[in-house]
């Protein structure tokens, strides 16, 4: 779909072969309840539309940034975040970090409903994508048709450009190995499990604004904000915790966890659960790459979104980087109309604009599985124990007192872009320095809420 958006008014027709039914025609805020969507399987958990997003749409597509407001979609600017709250002083590109609102549902059902109504759009529903055809084309093949699947009966689509956007499960790069058309994927598990539940406040509730995100070393929070009232809860772990798993992944021991974690009993003690706990295993961080080097394994095929790309999801990175992947995948479009060419700058874009978003999530991952064992008087190497102490003692600190520190990383989440080598030696700079000023009690002190010990949060329910 954001393809679709991004062509639009450029010549091209675009053609959405989608595996599930169309949207019933229902109020877009009853999405998330009434419109069944097998075929996404990730429909219900909670999704995050970073500043990158809501940028591409205030300045590309007001309209539908508009219809999403009108279906309940609120903002949350910079200075409601906890470092800014006392004493905001705006900056230059704030508006580039504020957060866009509201449940995944709800988001997909305004946007197909848009995207359905282009002049250039042609949308097949309940269409399974079964086969891809190739053809030489001198030394290289292209692809030149997709096998459909719709009804009981089969049937043929030819194009010039297709691209896979069938998500992290999807068998193109089988079918395309069986036919003698290889590629080569990097693939890192992250070693952690999530777990989710939705609440809505009670009517007349008010819950405080407050950090999204929080990591406790060895379980990391985040509270995801819905539309009129709704939100979700989200938790990661390693993998190997057992007792910690044991505890969130049922509805009384999730709830159990949130009432200790103070900035979310704030959210979770006014609010009604909607919805048993969800779990998401398998979590890798992965990236293939369809060239070799310059040179494509297939002409005329590109692919967004998780279908060659993915990142931990709770980083909550999904839906942004899937716009940004659509529109550089109209921008090579736009660019050549010959399909080595093409491929070769949708390639460079791609890790240009979203590799260091890879990289950084699998360093992510690997410190929070060093700090998860520590917290269990596991063994973790010194250089590990290094790490997770320079970001305690460094970052941490430093995000709290100072709008320069807080502003890079939040830049940083929420992709307003890739950071330089110059950028973060500045970064790096400026944390030293502040942690100096803070040896020598030069800074003004600041404090936050601490987060409970380990065995605080698996300690029994008091009665």
């Amino acid at each position: 779909m954001g393809i679709a958006l991004a062509l639009r008014g450029s010549g091209h027709r675009v053609v959405l072969v989608e595996r599930d039914e169309a949207p019933p025609e229902i109020e877009p805020a009853l999405a998330f309840d009434a419109w069944k969507r097998p075929g996404v399987f990730q429909f219900r958990h909670p999704h995050v539309f970073l500043g990158r997003l809501h940028r591409m749409l205030r300045e590309r597509y007001p309209d539908l940034l508009e219809q999403l407001i009108s279906a309940g979609f609120w903002t949350v600017p910079v200075s409601a975040y906890g470092t800014f709250r006392d004493g905001y002083q705006p900056a230059e590109g704030d508006e580039d970090l504020t957060q866009l609102c509201g449940r995944r549902a709800t988001f997909e059902y305004v946007l197909q409903r848009y995207v359905r109504e282009m002049p250039h759009v042609r949308v097949i529903d309940g269409a399974q994508v079964d086969a891809v055809v190739l053809e030489a084309q001198g030394e290289q093949r292209r692809i030149t048709a997709v096998e459909l699947k719709r009804a009981g009966k089969r049937e043929s689509i030819t194009g010039d450009v297709f691209v896979d956007c069938l998500g992290r499960r999807s068998p193109v790069f089988k079918w395309l190995r069986e036919q003698g058309c290889g590629a080569k994927e990097q693939s890192q598990e992250a070693k952690t499990l999530s777990f989710s539940r939705h609440y809505k406040l009670r009517a007349g509730a008010s819950a405080q604004l407050s950090e999204q995100s929080g990591d406790l070393d060895y379980l990391r929070y985040a509270i995801v904000y819905g539309e009129d009232g709704h939100f979700a809860i989200g938790f990661s772990i390693a993998e190997n915790d057992d007792e910690l798993m044991q505890r969130v992944r049922r509805a009384e021991g999730f709830d159990q966890v949130c009432h200790v974690i103070p900035q979310v009993k704030d959210w979770v003690g006014q609010a009604e659960a909607l919805t048993p706990v969800m779990g998401v295993g398998d979590i890798r961080n992965r990236w293939i790459h369809w060239a070799d080097g310059d040179r494509p394994f297939v002409l005329g095929l590109l692919h967004a979104g998780d279908s060659a790309r993915e990142t931990n999801p709770f980083y909550g990175r999904g839906c942004s980087a899937a716009f940004v992947d659509a529109h550089l995948v109209a921008e090579a479009l736009l660019a050549s109309a010959e399909p080595d060419k093409r491929a070769r700058i949708f390639a460079a874009s791609v890790r240009r604009e979203l590799r260091p978003y890879y990289e950084l999530s699998v360093a992510t991952d690997k410190m929070f599985r060093a700090r998860s064992l520590a917290a269990r008087g596991l063994p973790v190497s010194l250089l590990e124990r290094a790490q997770a102490h320079a970001y305690l003692s460094l970052a941490v600190p430093a995000a709290f007192e100072d709008q320069q520190v807080a502003r890079t990383l939040l830049g940083i989440q929420h992709m307003r872009q890739p950071m330089s080598t110059i950028a973060g030696i500045r970064l790096m700079t400026r944390l030293l320095y502040l942690a100096v000023r803070r040896m020598l009690r030069l800074s003004k002190p600041v404090t936050w809420t601490l987060p409970p010990p380990r065995s605080h949060i698996l300690a029994p329910p008091q009665e």
